[in-house]
């Protein structure tokens, strides 16, 4: 015998299941694109780098950025005059030795070189204002071999341009 009270029949489950299907498409939605800040303009500033004696690298990399930055922050880069201004900072840069991994003494595993560093900072500046409101550090470490071939004439500004990027990326995430 079959209880009229069963709160469970085919209809009542059913209902409910296509209920929760329907709200799938609002819960899909990327949570970071609807609260993302916008920018009046993206400033790069190498000049922490250049000071540090790598005037070279600190140019290649200004360059890279002035590429990538403004791909990678598309849509957010709007000239709105009340919108304030992201100022990205490169502190340093540090390229391994790149020859494979290298193994420590003992036998006992070993220990690589291989990693380039690009660290900076990402600073929110107020339209209007000399002082940021926000920073965002920043690291990023790639292998060394990320760029291609070692034994190439332009491995270096390879490495650059590819460290540079994956910055940018990074960093539009971040901020």
């Amino acid at each position: 015998m079959v209880s009229r009270a069963d709160p469970f029949t085919r209809r009542a489950v059913l209902a409910a299941l296509s209920g929760a299907l329907a709200a799938l498409p609002a819960l899909a939605r990327p949570a970071a694109a609807q609260g993302a800040t916008t920018f009046r303009a993206i400033t790069i500033d190498t000049s922490p780098l250049a000071r540090l004696g790598d005037p070279r690298d600190a140019e290649l990399i200004r360059r890279n950025l002035s590429r990538e930055l403004p791909a990678a922050f598309a849509g957010r880069v709007t000239g709105a005059r009340g919108a304030p201004t992201l100022v990205v900072r490169i502190t340093s840069l540090s390229l391994g030795s790149y020859t494979g991994t290298a193994s420590g003494g003992g036998g006992g595993g070993g220990s690589t070189v291989d990693t380039d560093y690009l660290e900076g900072e990402a600073l929110v500046v107020p339209a209007g204002s000399k002082t940021p409101s926000a920073r965002v550090p920043m690291l990023s470490a790639v292998p060394s071999a990320s760029a291609g071939a070692w034994y190439l004439p332009d491995n270096e500004e390879r490495r650059i341009a590819y460290i540079s990027s994956f910055f940018a990326g990074w960093l539009a995430k971040r901020v």
